[in-house]
């Protein structure tokens, strides 16, 4: 799931990357050069080559300077940077730094709820990844809360649902009636 975020996220950094340096910018952000706004489309792009690859380490280092590009160019409230925020939350889930983790999907949440709103399908992605951290931490009533909620928005907005998310468990739950993780 975290991995058909990252080519949908990488078209909207395209279209919005194009919309703030034509100074076309939601209220609140600042349009920066196109120079910045190319090196943070690299080192995002990288950032999503090496969490695809498997080499979470690097990925995370990157994902690090992605996010300190796009809030030095952005601002911090930037839909742009939480996608970085989003990738290095998808790294650092990876290097089992769970609380980091949630910290950074929390900070993405935020951002895209603030610009896209609460039942915007990058809100429903990011409702999902802080759904498996909660999983992972074992705190299953978190992670149902927000599960069912992602699975709430991707069902209004008719998403196909992967066998590899949680919000696949909770589709089938909603069928048999129990609610059950897979380990």
């Amino acid at each position: 799931m975290i991995c058909k975020w990252i080519r949908v996220r990488h078209c909207i950094a395209a279209v919005l990357t194009w919309a703030f340096c034509s100074g076309l910018a939601a209220q609140g952000s600042r349009p920066i050069s196109l120079f910045d706004a190319q090196r943070w489309q690299q080192l995002q792009a990288q950032a999503d080559e090496l969490l695809a690859k498997g080499d979470y380490a690097r990925s995370e280092a990157v994902a690090r300077d992605a996010l300190a590009a796009g809030v030095a160019g952005f601002g911090q409230a930037d839909p742009n940077v939480a996608a970085a925020h989003s990738t290095l939350g998808a790294a650092q889930l990876r290097n089992n730094k769970l609380p980091a983790a949630e910290a950074s999907f929390r900070q993405a949440l935020a951002i895209y709820e603030r610009h896209l709103g609460p039942e915007h399908e990058f809100a429903g992605a990011m409702l999902n990844n802080l759904g498996l951290v909660q999983e992972r931490q074992g705190n299953f009533t978190d992670a149902e809360l927000l599960l069912r909620r992602a699975l709430a928005i991707a069902l209004a907005l008719g998403a196909a649902f992967s066998e590899k998310t949680g919000l696949a468990e909770l589709k089938k739950a909603d069928r048999d009636g129990a609610f059950t993780f897979k380990r």
